[in-house]
Protein backbone atom coordinates (compact mmCIF):
# COMPACT_ATOMS: atom_id res chain seq x y z
CA UNK A 1 0.00 0.00 0.00
CA UNK A 2 1.22 3.51 -1.07
CA UNK A 3 0.55 5.75 1.91
CA UNK A 4 1.75 8.58 0.07
CA UNK A 5 -0.41 8.84 -2.57
CA UNK A 6 -3.21 7.70 -0.06
CA UNK A 7 -1.86 10.81 2.76
CA UNK A 8 -2.36 13.25 -0.43
CA UNK A 9 -5.31 12.05 -1.55
CA UNK A 10 -6.78 12.58 1.94
CA UNK A 11 -5.22 15.92 2.61
CA UNK A 12 -8.04 18.17 1.06
CA UNK A 13 -11.05 18.35 2.46
CA UNK A 14 -13.33 18.03 -0.91
CA UNK A 15 -11.83 14.57 -0.97
CA UNK A 16 -12.55 13.34 2.41
CA UNK A 17 -15.71 14.61 1.69
CA UNK A 18 -16.58 12.43 -1.60
CA UNK A 19 -15.23 9.41 0.78
CA UNK A 20 -17.85 10.26 3.35
CA UNK A 21 -20.73 10.36 0.59
CA UNK A 22 -19.04 7.27 -1.09
CA UNK A 23 -19.62 5.68 2.61
CA UNK A 24 -23.54 4.76 1.63
CA UNK A 25 -22.94 3.31 -1.36
CA UNK A 26 -22.00 3.85 -4.95
CA UNK A 27 -22.46 7.13 -6.79
CA UNK A 28 -21.94 8.44 -10.25
CA UNK A 29 -19.73 11.63 -10.59
CA UNK A 30 -22.83 13.84 -11.42
CA UNK A 31 -24.05 12.57 -8.34
CA UNK A 32 -20.74 13.51 -6.48
CA UNK A 33 -21.07 16.76 -8.04
CA UNK A 34 -24.52 17.75 -6.88
CA UNK A 35 -23.17 17.64 -3.65
CA UNK A 36 -20.62 20.35 -4.28
CA UNK A 37 -20.49 23.90 -5.71
CA UNK A 38 -17.69 22.97 -8.06
CA UNK A 39 -17.25 22.14 -12.11
CA UNK A 40 -17.46 18.55 -12.94
CA UNK A 41 -14.08 18.70 -14.14
CA UNK A 42 -12.38 19.87 -10.68
CA UNK A 43 -14.33 16.79 -9.61
CA UNK A 44 -13.35 14.77 -11.73
CA UNK A 45 -9.83 15.61 -10.93
CA UNK A 46 -10.28 14.80 -7.21
CA UNK A 47 -11.73 11.28 -8.35
CA UNK A 48 -8.76 10.85 -10.46
CA UNK A 49 -6.60 11.28 -7.43
CA UNK A 50 -8.65 9.35 -5.00
CA UNK A 51 -8.35 6.16 -8.16
CA UNK A 52 -5.18 6.61 -8.26
CA UNK A 53 -4.64 6.15 -4.14
CA UNK A 54 -6.74 3.47 -4.79
CA UNK A 55 -8.89 4.65 -2.26
CA UNK A 56 -12.22 3.95 -4.88
CA UNK A 57 -12.95 1.90 -7.67
CA UNK A 58 -14.37 2.81 -11.27
CA UNK A 59 -16.94 0.52 -12.54
CA UNK A 60 -18.68 1.35 -15.74
CA UNK A 61 -22.65 0.66 -16.33
CA UNK A 62 -24.29 0.64 -19.44
CA UNK A 63 -23.45 4.50 -20.15
CA UNK A 64 -22.70 5.59 -16.21
CA UNK A 65 -19.75 5.40 -14.59
CA UNK A 66 -20.02 4.83 -11.01
CA UNK A 67 -17.87 5.29 -8.50
CA UNK A 68 -17.28 3.02 -4.82
CA UNK A 69 -15.03 2.56 -1.78
CA UNK A 70 -12.10 0.55 -2.04
CA UNK A 71 -12.95 -1.30 1.22
CA UNK A 72 -9.63 -2.72 1.37
CA UNK A 73 -7.86 -0.55 0.93
CA UNK A 74 -9.67 1.70 3.73
CA UNK A 75 -9.36 -1.33 6.40
CA UNK A 76 -5.32 -1.48 5.28
CA UNK A 77 -5.52 1.92 6.25
CA UNK A 78 -7.12 1.98 9.71
CA UNK A 79 -5.21 -1.08 11.10
CA UNK A 80 -1.97 0.82 10.01
CA UNK A 81 -3.36 3.87 11.87
CA UNK A 82 -4.01 1.48 14.79
CA UNK A 83 -1.34 0.19 15.52
CA UNK A 84 0.51 3.67 15.40
CA UNK A 85 -1.51 4.77 18.05
CA UNK A 86 -1.37 1.09 19.62
CA UNK A 87 -4.68 0.07 19.63
CA UNK A 88 -3.83 -3.47 18.65
CA UNK A 89 -2.77 -4.58 22.19
CA UNK A 90 -6.52 -2.61 22.87
CA UNK A 91 -8.34 -5.03 20.41
CA UNK A 92 -6.27 -8.21 21.50
CA UNK A 93 -7.51 -7.28 24.93
CA UNK A 94 -11.27 -7.47 23.39
CA UNK A 95 -10.26 -10.35 21.53
CA UNK A 96 -9.45 -12.22 24.97
CA UNK A 97 -12.97 -10.28 26.81
CA UNK A 98 -14.56 -11.96 23.97
CA UNK A 99 -12.97 -15.90 24.14
CA UNK A 100 -13.71 -15.39 28.67
CA UNK A 101 -17.01 -14.97 27.61
CA UNK A 102 -17.39 -17.81 25.95
CA UNK A 103 -14.78 -20.10 28.30
CA UNK A 104 -16.64 -22.09 29.53
CA UNK A 105 -19.22 -22.84 26.54
CA UNK A 106 -15.63 -23.84 24.66
CA UNK A 107 -14.47 -25.68 27.55
CA UNK A 108 -17.71 -27.88 27.86
CA UNK A 109 -17.11 -28.52 23.69
CA UNK A 110 -13.96 -29.22 23.80
CA UNK A 111 -14.85 -32.10 26.14
CA UNK A 112 -17.66 -33.23 24.76
CA UNK A 113 -15.60 -33.26 21.32
CA UNK A 114 -13.57 -35.91 23.12
CA UNK A 115 -15.92 -37.55 24.90
CA UNK A 116 -16.32 -40.63 22.60
CA UNK A 117 -12.67 -41.53 23.29
CA UNK A 118 -13.80 -41.78 27.12
CA UNK A 119 -16.48 -44.46 25.86
CA UNK A 120 -14.47 -46.10 23.66
CA UNK A 121 -11.68 -46.65 26.84
CA UNK A 122 -14.92 -47.98 28.75
CA UNK A 123 -16.20 -50.48 25.64
CA UNK A 124 -12.47 -51.48 24.82
CA UNK A 125 -12.50 -55.10 25.34
CA UNK A 126 -15.80 -55.42 23.50
CA UNK A 127 -14.58 -53.40 20.36
CA UNK A 128 -12.99 -55.31 17.44
CA UNK A 129 -9.36 -54.92 16.67
CA UNK A 130 -10.37 -52.93 13.13
CA UNK A 131 -13.49 -50.98 13.29
CA UNK A 132 -15.31 -49.48 10.09
CA UNK A 133 -14.93 -46.13 9.72
CA UNK A 134 -16.18 -45.38 5.92
CA UNK A 135 -19.62 -46.59 4.55
CA UNK A 136 -21.01 -46.64 0.98
CA UNK A 137 -24.75 -45.61 -0.17
CA UNK A 138 -25.64 -48.85 0.72
CA UNK A 139 -24.34 -48.66 4.07
CA UNK A 140 -22.10 -51.12 3.16
CA UNK A 141 -18.22 -50.87 5.16
CA UNK A 142 -15.53 -49.59 2.47
CA UNK A 143 -13.06 -48.63 4.85
CA UNK A 144 -11.01 -49.55 8.19
CA UNK A 145 -9.25 -47.77 10.91
CA UNK A 146 -7.42 -49.69 13.79
CA UNK A 147 -9.27 -49.32 17.46
CA UNK A 148 -7.15 -46.33 18.71
CA UNK A 149 -7.41 -44.48 15.80
CA UNK A 150 -11.03 -45.25 15.72
CA UNK A 151 -11.11 -44.54 19.44
CA UNK A 152 -8.70 -41.83 20.17
CA UNK A 153 -7.95 -40.42 16.46
CA UNK A 154 -11.33 -38.90 15.00
CA UNK A 155 -12.26 -37.43 18.16
CA UNK A 156 -8.62 -36.11 18.75
CA UNK A 157 -9.00 -34.68 14.87
CA UNK A 158 -12.29 -33.46 15.38
CA UNK A 159 -11.20 -31.85 18.45
CA UNK A 160 -8.37 -29.67 16.50
CA UNK A 161 -11.03 -29.13 13.92
CA UNK A 162 -13.25 -27.73 16.57
CA UNK A 163 -10.49 -25.31 17.55
CA UNK A 164 -9.06 -24.44 14.69
CA UNK A 165 -13.02 -22.83 13.75
CA UNK A 166 -13.07 -21.41 17.45
CA UNK A 167 -9.50 -19.61 16.51
CA UNK A 168 -10.41 -18.19 13.21
CA UNK A 169 -13.69 -16.70 14.31
CA UNK A 170 -12.59 -15.06 17.57
CA UNK A 171 -9.75 -13.85 15.01
CA UNK A 172 -12.03 -12.07 12.81
CA UNK A 173 -11.46 -8.87 11.88
CA UNK A 174 -14.80 -8.09 11.49
CA UNK A 175 -16.10 -10.41 14.74
CA UNK A 176 -18.12 -7.92 15.57
CA UNK A 177 -20.39 -8.74 12.70
CA UNK A 178 -20.61 -12.06 13.82
CA UNK A 179 -23.83 -12.18 16.12
CA UNK A 180 -23.52 -14.05 19.42
CA UNK A 181 -26.28 -16.73 18.27
CA UNK A 182 -23.92 -17.57 14.94
CA UNK A 183 -20.72 -18.07 17.26
CA UNK A 184 -22.19 -20.14 20.19
CA UNK A 185 -23.43 -22.23 17.01
CA UNK A 186 -19.69 -22.59 16.22
CA UNK A 187 -18.96 -23.48 19.61
CA UNK A 188 -21.40 -26.79 19.42
CA UNK A 189 -21.04 -27.80 15.63
CA UNK A 190 -18.27 -29.64 15.56
CA UNK A 191 -19.12 -31.49 19.20
CA UNK A 192 -22.43 -32.58 18.82
CA UNK A 193 -20.90 -34.30 15.45
CA UNK A 194 -18.26 -35.54 17.04
CA UNK A 195 -20.56 -37.47 19.51
CA UNK A 196 -23.10 -39.01 17.09
CA UNK A 197 -20.36 -39.66 14.19
CA UNK A 198 -18.40 -41.88 16.90
CA UNK A 199 -21.57 -43.53 18.79
CA UNK A 200 -22.47 -44.49 15.17
CA UNK A 201 -19.47 -45.73 14.86
CA UNK A 202 -19.44 -47.75 18.05
CA UNK A 203 -22.58 -48.97 17.68
CA UNK A 204 -22.56 -50.76 14.33
CA UNK A 205 -18.86 -52.39 15.54
CA UNK A 206 -20.53 -53.79 18.67
CA UNK A 207 -23.34 -55.23 16.08
CA UNK A 208 -25.96 -52.57 16.53
CA UNK A 209 -28.53 -52.06 13.09
CA UNK A 210 -27.75 -48.61 12.28
CA UNK A 211 -27.78 -47.38 8.87
CA UNK A 212 -25.08 -44.41 8.16
CA UNK A 213 -27.10 -43.24 5.12
CA UNK A 214 -29.84 -42.16 7.28
CA UNK A 215 -28.06 -41.10 10.16
CA UNK A 216 -25.60 -38.34 7.91
CA UNK A 217 -28.80 -37.26 5.79
CA UNK A 218 -30.77 -36.86 8.67
CA UNK A 219 -27.60 -34.66 10.44
CA UNK A 220 -26.31 -32.95 7.53
CA UNK A 221 -29.74 -31.75 6.74
CA UNK A 222 -30.68 -30.48 9.96
CA UNK A 223 -27.15 -28.95 10.19
CA UNK A 224 -27.74 -27.28 6.79
CA UNK A 225 -31.69 -26.05 7.80
CA UNK A 226 -29.73 -24.38 11.14
CA UNK A 227 -27.09 -22.87 9.08
CA UNK A 228 -29.71 -21.38 6.71
CA UNK A 229 -31.79 -19.51 9.35
CA UNK A 230 -28.01 -17.79 10.25
CA UNK A 231 -26.55 -17.30 6.95
CA UNK A 232 -29.74 -15.47 6.17
CA UNK A 233 -28.94 -12.71 8.37
CA UNK A 234 -25.29 -12.64 8.95
CA UNK A 235 -23.22 -9.32 8.27
CA UNK A 236 -20.32 -8.93 6.25
CA UNK A 237 -17.02 -10.80 7.90
CA UNK A 238 -14.45 -13.28 7.20
CA UNK A 239 -15.36 -16.71 8.73
CA UNK A 240 -18.90 -17.04 8.18
CA UNK A 241 -21.14 -17.18 4.59
CA UNK A 242 -20.61 -17.24 1.06
CA UNK A 243 -17.23 -15.14 1.06
CA UNK A 244 -16.69 -14.59 -2.31
CA UNK A 245 -14.47 -11.85 -3.84
CA UNK A 246 -17.63 -10.17 -4.68
CA UNK A 247 -19.50 -10.16 -1.74
CA UNK A 248 -16.78 -8.92 0.62
CA UNK A 249 -16.17 -6.06 -1.93
CA UNK A 250 -20.02 -4.87 -1.50
CA UNK A 251 -22.17 -4.55 1.32
CA UNK A 252 -24.99 -5.36 -1.09
CA UNK A 253 -23.95 -7.62 -2.97
CA UNK A 254 -23.00 -9.88 0.50
CA UNK A 255 -26.87 -8.89 1.96
CA UNK A 256 -27.99 -10.30 -1.00
CA UNK A 257 -25.69 -13.30 -1.66
CA UNK A 258 -26.16 -14.79 1.75
CA UNK A 259 -29.85 -14.32 1.95
CA UNK A 260 -30.18 -16.31 -1.08
CA UNK A 261 -27.49 -18.72 -0.06
CA UNK A 262 -29.35 -18.94 3.51
CA UNK A 263 -33.03 -20.38 1.44
CA UNK A 264 -30.65 -22.57 -0.58
CA UNK A 265 -28.92 -24.36 2.51
CA UNK A 266 -32.53 -24.76 4.26
CA UNK A 267 -34.20 -26.10 1.20
CA UNK A 268 -31.13 -28.24 0.65
CA UNK A 269 -31.48 -29.24 4.41
CA UNK A 270 -34.77 -30.68 3.33
CA UNK A 271 -33.82 -32.32 0.54
CA UNK A 272 -31.05 -34.17 2.87
CA UNK A 273 -34.00 -35.02 5.46
CA UNK A 274 -36.07 -36.37 2.19
CA UNK A 275 -33.05 -38.53 1.18
CA UNK A 276 -32.68 -40.22 4.43
CA UNK A 277 -35.53 -42.13 3.03
CA UNK A 278 -34.48 -42.61 -0.70
CA UNK A 279 -30.95 -42.47 0.16
CA UNK A 280 -29.91 -41.26 -3.27
CA UNK A 281 -26.41 -40.65 -4.43
CA UNK A 282 -27.57 -38.26 -7.15
CA UNK A 283 -29.71 -36.22 -5.07
CA UNK A 284 -26.53 -35.50 -2.70
CA UNK A 285 -24.45 -34.62 -5.52
CA UNK A 286 -27.30 -32.34 -6.61
CA UNK A 287 -26.92 -30.05 -3.86
CA UNK A 288 -23.93 -29.95 -3.19
CA UNK A 289 -23.97 -28.44 -6.77
CA UNK A 290 -26.70 -26.25 -5.66
CA UNK A 291 -24.87 -24.78 -2.66
CA UNK A 292 -21.91 -24.23 -4.26
CA UNK A 293 -23.20 -23.24 -7.98
CA UNK A 294 -25.65 -21.35 -7.33
CA UNK A 295 -24.71 -18.37 -5.29
CA UNK A 296 -21.68 -18.18 -6.70
CA UNK A 297 -23.17 -17.77 -10.35
CA UNK A 298 -26.18 -15.13 -8.56
CA UNK A 299 -22.67 -13.07 -6.71
CA UNK A 300 -21.59 -12.95 -10.21
CA UNK A 301 -24.49 -11.61 -11.62
CA UNK A 302 -24.46 -8.62 -8.97
CA UNK A 303 -21.37 -7.84 -9.69
CA UNK A 304 -21.86 -7.69 -13.16
CA UNK A 305 -24.88 -5.49 -12.99
CA UNK A 306 -22.65 -3.05 -10.50
CA UNK A 307 -24.16 -4.07 -7.14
Amino acid sequence: MAFAETFKALSDPVRREILQLLKNGKMSAGEIGGHFDMTGATISYHLKILKKADLVWETKVKNFVYYELNTTVVEELLLWLSDLKGERMMKGEERKEFLKEYKMSLISGSILTISPSLAGILLWDRLPEKIATHFDQHNVANGWSSKPMAVFGIPFLLLLIHLFCVFFTANDPKRKNINRRIFTMILWLVPVVSVITCMAIYGLALGMELDIGVIVNIMVGIMFIILGNYVRKVKQNYTVGMKLPWTLNSEENWNRTNRMTGWILILSGLLFLMNSLLLKTEIVFAVILLVILVPMIYSFILYKKGI
